[in-house]
Formats: C-alpha cells, structure tokens, sequence
C-alpha cells in the first residue's frame, strides 16, 4: 500500500508541475523598443523583455516568434531613465526568439 501511495504521489507532483509551467509556444508577436525598455507585442498588449540581450540583434518592428514564460520580476527593471511610461501587461523572459 505504500508504494502505490507513493507512485500516485510521484505522479500527482509530475502533473502539478507541468501544469505550472507557463512557456507560451511560439507566440507571433513584434518586438517594441523604446527609451523604456524592450517589448514582445502580442495582440495588442506589450509584456516587457528582462532578458533584453536576447533582441540586441533585432529592430523596433521586428516580427518574430517567440517562446517565452512570465516573471515576477525584473531585475534590471530601473535601468533606464526615461520621462515616458510604457504601460505593459507583464514582465517574460526569453528562452527562444526567431524573426518572422
């Protein structure tokens, strides 16, 4: 009996952590760069790059296809100084970045 608690356990901790896992698949998107920071644009609402070394390379406008998960936090979040807000829905990191 306990073994089968035990692998129900190992399963249940396998799924909850799949489940937990927030990677956006190759979402189509354009890359927004401005004085505040760096964006991915998906349908109309900006979520705001930490990972900003991953789109040096790329141009503001660039259309791409990114994967992606969201943070809490970034940490380089104050670099800039800038007198425009840049309203965004959230804070990604980067794992994967292609252009269009």
């Amino acid at each position: 009996m306990p073994n089968k608690l035990l692998i129900l356990a190992s399963i249940f901790s396998l799924l909850i952590g799949a489940a937990s896992c927030d990677h956006k698949t190759n979402k189509k998107s354009i890359l927004i760069k401005d004085c505040t920071g760096s964006y991915l644009q998906i349908k109309g609402s900006d979520f705001r790059i930490c990972n900003e070394s991953k789109v040096d390379h790329l141009s503001n406008g660039t259309e791409v296809i990114a994967t992606f998960r969201a943070t809490s936090s970034c940490e380089n979040f104050n670099k800039y100084t800038c007198e425009k807000m840049h309203k965004s829905e959230g804070n990604v990191r980067i794992s994967k970045i292609r252009t269009k």
